[in-house]
């Protein structure tokens, strides 16, 4: 459905982890972040409402209309919907069998989880990123791998399990040390491969989207995703 060229990693939010308790305050506004994966780099965009996550890609230049694309995460029902504006379809997959599948390939196991919490350590540097302090965290057994996680403004469901940039054993297991929840304002880390991964938040929004950004426009076509 997209040239290959311009695919980008597609980052699953919450996918293996619970949902914060009702009672717990989950951050309601727009992140934006500079990405870079190994020498791509891109602006990713990320709006979140209650259980509603809504997330945009800036693509490059030369990029042609019908690569552009965002996916809308509903943890009520439990979907990823992937939307093509220029083609006005939709895509939909269920996130238990998407996480099912990925568990075939990048996913962390709750093993992995627990192995990653034990290796994590506090620098107790702290650092100011978009206007909101953070603090850093490594691991003992990566020294380059890090991250800068604020705790002032609740949960983000973007980064609590996720996979794909930003996400492994070792971000699920930091995101569960903190029960109110936490932000990842920057982080650095290398994949399985070596390749190397980093974001930085460059703006924080923290006015309510409205629930219109996280609804699919009205005529689009709804296709099959295992279809080309």
């Amino acid at each position: 459905m997209r040239s290959a060229k311009y695919v980008i990693p597609v980052v699953i939010a919450a996918a293996g982890l619970a949902l914060p308790a009702a009672a717990q305050r989950t951050f309601e506004g727009t992140i934006a972040y500079t990405a870079t994966v190994g020498d791509k780099q891109m602006q990713i965009s990320i709006t979140s409402r209650g259980q509603q996550v809504r997330q945009d890609f800036t693509l490059p230049a030369d990029a042609p209309p019908e690569a552009e694309t965002y996916q809308l995460f509903d943890y009520v029902n439990g979907s990823v919907t992937t939307v093509l504006p220029a083609m006005k379809k939709y895509t939909v997959t269920n996130l238990k069998t998407l996480r099912d599948a990925m568990r075939q390939g990048r996913e962390p196991r709750d093993e992995d989880v627990r192995k990653a919490l034990a290796d994590i350590t506090a620098t107790h540097r702290k650092e100011t990123i978009a206007g909101f302090e953070c603090e850093v965290y490594s691991l003992k057994s990566t020294p380059g791998d890090e991250w800068c996680l604020t705790t002032g403004l609740g949960h983000f469901l973007y980064f609590e399990g996720a996979t794909g940039i930003g996400g492994n054993a070792s971000t699920a297991g930091l995101m569960r040390k903190f029960k109110s929840g936490a932000v990842v304002l920057r982080m650095r880390m290398r994949s399985r491969n070596g390749e190397s991964m980093s974001m930085v938040a460059t703006q924080v929004d923290r006015t309510v989207p409205d629930a219109a950004v996280f609804v699919v426009p009205p005529g689009f076509q709804e296709v099959d995703p295992l279809k080309p």
